[in-house]
């Protein structure tokens, strides 16, 4: 959304999700993509640092422990709320476990492309 010259709002609509371009699954990572298995990985590691189990953490972070163990597989992404929470809960800043995941992501996309 912007201003025009005459100070009207200008919207550009979104194009759907299907008529979005991504990048060919071969492709190494590109920069903004966000892997939730990469995610998981960075919050079980470190859950391991602080030596928490599942259980704990979910209780720390006011979760359920089936909330937690699905984000460590992979399988659910948390709420803006619920990654405070999961990064408090770790003793890490949420930037610094998006951070982790990050890096896990491009080391993932990297051995991926290295193994084709």
């Amino acid at each position: 959304m912007s201003n025009n010259v005459s100070g009207e709002v200008m919207t550009t609509p979104l194009r759907p999700a299907a008529q979005r371009p991504t990048a060919p699954s071969h492709l190494p990572l590109r920069f903004g993509t966000f892997r939730p298995a990469a995610f998981a990985s960075a919050v079980r590691e470190r859950r391991e640092i602080c030596g928490l189990s599942h259980e704990a953490l979910a209780t720390l972070a006011g979760l359920s422990a089936l909330e937690v163990a699905a984000i460590e597989d992979g399988h659910a992404l948390p709420a803006l709320d619920a990654l405070w929470a999961l990064a408090d809960a770790l003793w890490v800043d949420a930037a610094d476990l998006l951070h982790d995941a990050r890096r896990v992501a491009e080391r993932l996309a990297v051995e991926s492309y290295a193994n084709r």
